[in-house]
C-alpha cells in the first residue's frame, strides 16, 4: 500500500480557484483500480497552501494513474497556477487502528 502526501503552492487569490479545478480530477480518480483516497484540499492556515492526499491499493495502480488523461489534464490546466509543489510517496507495510 502507498501513501502520497505532498503540498501545492499557488499564489493566496488562486488557491480556492486550483482546488475548485482539482473535483474533475478528484472524481475520475477515485473511480480508478486501486484507489482508496484521493483528495486535494484547502490549508485553513496558508492561503497559499493546498495539501494532496492519495491512498493506493500498489505501485502498479499508482503508475497507471500518472498515466491517465484526466491527470494530465490537471496538469496542464492547473499547472500555470501552481508555483511550487512537493509530493512524495510512502510505502506502507503495515496498518493498525489509532
Amino acid at each position: 500500500m502507498l501513501i502520497v502526501a505532498g503540498n501545492l503552492r499557488t499564489a493566496p487569490e488562486n488557491r480556492d480557484r486550483v482546488v475548485e479545478m482539482a473535483a474533475a480530477v478528484m472524481n475520475a480518480t477515485r473511480q480508478e483500480d486501486g484507489c482508496y483516497e484521493y483528495v486535494f484540499t484547502a490549508d485553513s492556515q496558508e492561503t497559499d497552501l493546498i495539501r494532496l492526499y492519495e491512498l493506493w491499493e500498489s505501485g502498479e495502480h499508482l503508475s497507471a494513474h500518472l498515466k491517465t488523461s484526466h491527470l494530465a489534464e490537471w496538469r496542464q490546466t492547473a499547472g500555470d497556477l501552481i508555483v511550487e509543489s512537493e509530493i512524495k510517496v510512502f510505502t506502507i507495510s503495515e496498518t493498525r487502528d489509532l
